[in-house]
């Protein structure tokens, strides 16, 4: 799934940081909310933070003293910050990190295996929710050592713009195993 999300992430054309103004303003104006009660905030982070185009992260920088940024991207987000001020780009701290869990449980080979086996669509469907489950058991150790940490926490949209992406992608490869209501 990693390698999904870099060519997601490089996959992009030079106008879409232009193209994605309004959408940035509106998002960034979210934070402004926090910061009419609280000023000036320690650390910020942001989980899925990609290509950092989702924020206006100059703005964010006046209101803050840390931006941390997560993602399993690191490249694109180091190519994201690049043309943020200087002042910003020194409030920004980059971290490798896989945002949804999935590769610590290794999914992507696990789903893969049942559906090359062709496997019912009842028994795929036992095993996504018994990864949701697990997800959840090993959320608390993936996020242990940031637990307390940020006065601001935000995602960015990882599992509509990773998750459902990827599966649509990997699914329809074994669409004509399925009935059209199993797949959705």
């Amino acid at each position: 799934m990693d390698t999904f999300q870099k060519e997601m992430n490089h996959n992009r054309d030079e106008f879409r940081r232009t193209r994605w103004t309004k959408h940035r303003e509106q998002v960034t104006g979210l934070f402004d909310a926090v910061f009419l009660k609280k000023g000036l905030v320690d650390n910020v982070a942001i989980f899925g933070a990609g290509n950092c185009d989702d924020l206006d992260l100059d703005h964010l920088a006046t209101k803050c003293n840390s931006i941390y940024l997560f993602d399993i991207d690191i490249e694109s987000m180091k190519k994201g910050t690049k043309h943020f001020s200087e002042s910003t780009r020194n409030k920004i701290k980059l971290i490798e990190f896989d945002v949804t869990g999935l590769n610590k449980i290794d999914f992507e080979h696990k789903l893969s295996f049942l559906l090359e086996r062709g496997e019912k669509a009842d028994d795929i469907v036992r095993f996504l929710k018994d990864t949701e489950s697990q997800l959840g058991q090993i959320a608390d150790g993936v996020f242990a050592d940031y637990i307390n940490h940020f006065d601001i926490v935000a995602t960015s949209a990882i599992y509509t713009q990773l998750f459902y992406n990827w599966a649509i992608d990997t699914l329809s490869e074994y669409e004509h195993q399925y009935e059209r209501e199993e797949i959705e």
